[in-house]
């Protein structure tokens, strides 16, 4: 196995692992939602709300890291493609500007809005009082 290889392996280690993080949080806003009464009643009022809060943080923390862990095997790999095409012109978009931002930007921005309202939802939901 060469480098590059290693390099894509981490790549899609990374993308997988912030789809995983979104995964495992919307199984858990899902739980709590469907389990809020029982949750409340074992835990009390602040415990599952404090639990929420301290999960989305941490969530999006996870997805901005493995953003920053994916640029930096990115840019590995492609120094190692430069090394052997020479010239990366027509493999990498044009530096700068709103596309290319757009472009490495929007999973994390995705996520993150996905992440949030989950997070939002489930907060709102356990701040609800009991219906009769």
């Amino acid at each position: 196995m060469d480098l590059l290889e290693l390099y894509q392996i981490r790549l899609d280690k990374c993308a997988a692992e912030q789809f995983w993080a979104v995964a495992l949080l919307a199984s858990m806003n899902g739980f709590v939602i469907i389990k809020k009464q029982i949750l409340k009643e074992a835990l009390g009022e602040i415990i599952p709300k404090l639990s929420i809060v301290v999960a989305t943080l941490m969530g999006i923390g996870y997805i901005v890291s493995r953003h920053f862990i994916y640029l930096h095997y990115d840019l590995l790999a492609n120094q190692i493609l430069q090394q052997k095409a020479g010239d990366l012109s027509l493999l990498m978009p044009p530096s700068g500007g709103f596309m290319k931002d757009a472009a490495l930007w929007s999973g994390v921005i995705f996520y993150g809005i996905i992440v949030i309202a989950m997070g939002v939802v489930s907060f709102k939901v356990l701040s609800k009082r009991r219906e009769n």
